[in-house]
């Protein structure tokens, strides 16, 4: 058996930690698992996404990495709110289909949203890049590896 925890992984987690040590307030946001089959070995990825509630103090209305999304609680109605998580949950499979490299493709893809329209978040996600299907899953917060 083989378990593989990427760095990325790790630099995670220590958002994540650091996010609740600050009085976040951490939640399960959603739970990927995906499996695979070879002649020779069969993979489990498991993903876990949090999103996490915290008083950013103006420095910044959300944020997002790897596979932490930190979002601003004092956001004025709940319709921004909201349209917050809609954003970073894009910028979640973006991370996901990307991982490290997310670095880098900002600067040829259309990650974040040219214009925001507060009433209507799928102005800006129409405008952000969508990963396709067959991209999920290339970056996996934990692998594990079990050879025939």
């Amino acid at each position: 058996m083989r378990i593989h925890v990427p760095l990325l992984s790790v630099l995670s987690t220590v958002v994540l930690i650091t996010a609740f040590l600050f009085g976040g307030d951490v939640t399960l946001y959603d739970l990927r698992v995906h499996a695979e089959s070879t002649d020779t070995a069969v993979a489990i990825s498991i993903h876990p996404t949090w999103l996490c509630w915290m008083d950013t103090h103006d420095l910044f209305r959300g944020g997002c990495y790897g596979n932490v999304m930190i979002c601003d609680e004092t956001l004025p109605t709940d319709v921004h709110k909201l349209r917050i998580v809609a954003h970073e949950a894009r910028h979640l499979d973006q991370w996901e289909a990307l991982g490290a490299w997310v670095w880098a493709a900002k600067y040829v893809l259309p990650l974040e949203p040219w214009f925001t329209d507060w009433s209507d978040p799928s102005v800006e996600l129409a405008q952000m890049w969508d990963p396709p299907e067959e991209w999920e899953n290339q970056w996996g917060f934990l692998r594990i590896s079990i050879e025939r």
